[in-house]
């Protein structure tokens, strides 16, 4: 029996209360809203299709086995949800209805079941173990839409990538090298200046020298991820780069036939722990330098490696120190 106008408001309502920007979130609200706008219709037109609810939902593209987990892993909280809202003794679920023969595509709508017990609390125990053991697949996702700061970076990667020896490489490696050389100069100045006049240090010296680190440490900030996507091959970009409003994103080196280029990238994976995004960051605070992916509604927890080459990745475990 499909979920009825009660259900599904309520449902929405509890997907309010935990709002994400996570795609299986995003599609598993779609649903919700087109089931509600054909809740009084037959049950074949409240199913609807991967690229309807792609459409609604407005995002590139899901696997529905990721969408899935995100909703299992939730499930129990949606039905104490549900239960707080006088919907006690029902559980709503996604069914999946199989395509076959010409022209009919697999679909999916809400349904209400009866609460299964121990049987229901079995299956999903044994969904989590399947999913914690799998690996992690990232894919580049919506690369033409990243935003940068700051006009002079904006220009700079108009389209996207600098390939490595062109003019606007030239001009980015000014860009780097004149705050340094300046950083640099100060420095001389002032030891040469204490050496020549062989005076002890005062605390306008000490002011001033603080100044240096200042500056300097700013500047490394600023421009380290140039230098660390020349070792690494891929480096997480700053929160300085990013508008306030951006996703994670990376900066790559990488070889192609007309040679190196300089390129925004985004990589994201689905979560096989809870369905939710991964997006690539810092491996901080004691591995700065590699690149991890964090799951963004467990971010301590789901942690997972990240393979430039194959792009694959596999479970951090938790007593492995230095990963959070």
């Amino acid at each position: 029996m499909f979920a009825g106008e009660n259900e599904l408001l309520a449902i929405r309502k509890w997907l309010e209360h935990g709002h994400s920007m996570s795609t299986s979130w995003l599609v598993v609200r779609a649903l919700v809203d087109e089931s509600l706008k054909k809740v009084s219709r037959s049950g074949d037109l409240r199913r609807f299709t991967d690229a309807e609810l792609r459409d609604a939902a407005g995002v590139d593209e899901f696997e529905w086995r990721n969408v899935r987990t995100w909703w299992m892993k939730r499930r129990d909280d949606a039905r104490t949800f549900l239960r707080s809202e006088n919907q006690d003794g029902v559980l709503l679920d996604m069914e999946r209805f199989p395509g076959g023969g010409r022209g009919i595509t697999a679909s999916t709508g809400i349904v209400v079941r009866k609460l299964e017990g121990a049987l229901a609390d079995q299956r999903e125990d044994e969904e989590e173990d399947a999913g914690a053991s799998g690996p992690v697949r990232y894919a580049p996702r919506n690369a033409d839409s990243i935003r940068l700061s700051g006009p002079w970076r904006r220009w700079l990667f108009s389209a996207g990538e600098i390939e490595v020896g062109s003019t606007r490489h030239a001009l980015l490696r000014w860009r780097v090298m004149t705050p340094a050389i300046f950083i640099l100069l100060l420095s001389v100045v002032f030891f040469v200046d204490l050496v020549l006049r062989n005076r002890p240090i005062e605390t306008q010296d000490l002011a001033y020298l603080l100044g240096i680190v200042v500056i300097g440490k700013f500047w490394w900030q600023e421009w380290r991820p140039i230098y660390h996507a020349r070792l690494d091959r891929i480096t997480a970009l700053p929160e300085e780069w990013l508008t306030d409003d951006e996703l994670p994103t990376q900066l790559e080196r990488k070889r192609t036939r007309s040679g190196e280029v300089l390129r925004l990238v985004r990589y994201q994976a689905a979560c096989p722990i809870c369905g939710a995004d991964v997006h690539l960051g810092e491996g901080v605070p004691s591995d700065p330098r590699r690149v991890l992916g964090r799951c963004i509604d467990a971010p301590r927890e789901h942690v997972f490696t990240f393979d430039p080459v194959s792009h694959d990745g596999r479970h951090v475990r938790n007593e492995r120190p230095g990963v959070s």
